[in-house]
């Protein structure tokens, strides 16, 4: 009998990485502040297209039609119990298939935030959670991006590794016990070797992120994340937390963020850093909630998720 996947069964593709690729490659640098799309020629003559994603894209035009639930049933995932969630690759892989198909993206952690900062109550930003195009790994900094032998977090804007097809992966072969997924030396080592840029939490306090909307890291060390509060925050200490600020991408949303979702002054940050071992290079996806519960970096890999595409200055969807 042939083993059949979620994306065997489910009515949407298995999962595309020349999509995904090509998606990544339009959120490298995407402007964030003009209003209309145009072709410019690179160096070759060949035609690349460019394209705008503003706030008011992911506020009013936003697209979170692609929550999934599904759960492990009959264990198709022999490394998860039968009541385990199975709906991250399956809700990511509709969201990139729709992005591609509306010319469009999947918003980050840091878009998500800057929506919020502005999202009315009714909005439906304010109404439901979301999971972001953000993942969040840790390992022993073995190339020295940061500092060479030591336990590093990097917040990837941007997902890179825990694409559909690698979540499904990591479901089979069963997930960490603080349900995230195990990395491979190979994956691991590409996460610290990417290309894309990367930068400190003292370059997002500075504004030096070029596009804190798009394809970039942030690292910082192991054990300061881990010394952070996972749980609600009274503004201050939101706001000088470098777990938050490596998540936020920038600081220019932040404040406005927590005073719109904030509640009796606090909002939440939470992560499992205190329980996993450092050396064992492993990530998870990041989620956010419509209110002050705050960043989910604690989340497990087997959940249902709610992504959330944009397209630029398409019509308005059906939102206030």
């Amino acid at each position: 009998m042939k083993l059949e996947t979620i994306g065997d069964t489910n009515p949407y593709p298995r999962f595309d990485h020349d999509l995904a690729k090509r998606l990544n490659k339009l959120a490298e640098n995407p402007s964030v502040s003009g209003t209309n799309s145009e072709g410019r020629k690179n160096n070759s003559g060949v035609v690349s297209q460019t394209f705008t994603f503003t706030v008011d894209d992911l506020v009013l035009r936003g697209n979170d039609d692609f929550y999934c639930d599904d759960q492990n049933v009959g264990q198709k995932y022999k490394g998860l119990s039968e009541t385990a969630y199975v709906g991250v690759p399956v809700s990511l892989e509709r969201a990139l298939e729709w992005a591609g198909k509306n010319t469009g993206i999947v918003a980050t952690l840091p878009l998500l935030i800057a929506g919020l900062s502005v999202a009315h109550a009714n909005n439906y930003l304010r109404q439901r959670w979301h999971t972001a195009y953000s993942e969040e790994v840790s390992g022993i900094d073995t190339e020295g991006v940061y500092s060479k032998g030591k336990p590093i977090v990097i917040v990837q804007h941007v997902i890179q590794t825990l694409l559909p097809d690698r979540i499904r992966k990591a479901y089979s072969e069963g997930l960490i016990v603080q349900n995230g997924a195990k990395l491979s030396p190979e994956e691991w080592k590409n996460v610290l070797n990417a290309n894309n840029p990367i930068y400190t939490v003292e370059d997002v306090k500075k504004g030096k992120v070029k596009n804190p909307f798009g394809n970039y890291r942030v690292v910082l060390d192991f054990e300061t994340a881990k010394a952070t509060s996972s749980d609600y925050q009274e503004k201050q200490a939101f706001m000088t937390n470098d777990l938050v600020i490596a998540r936020a991408g920038t600081l220019e949303y932040l404040e406005k963020y927590f005073d719109n979702i904030q509640s009796n002054n606090k909002v939440g940050n939470r992560h499992r850093l205190g329980e996993v071992a450092p050396r064992v290079a492993q990530g998870r996806v990041l989620f956010v909630s419509s209110d002050s519960y705050g960043f989910g970096g604690d989340s497990n890999l087997s959940n249902d998720a709610r992504f959330v595409g944009v397209s630029a200055g398409g019509a308005r969807k059906k939102f206030p």
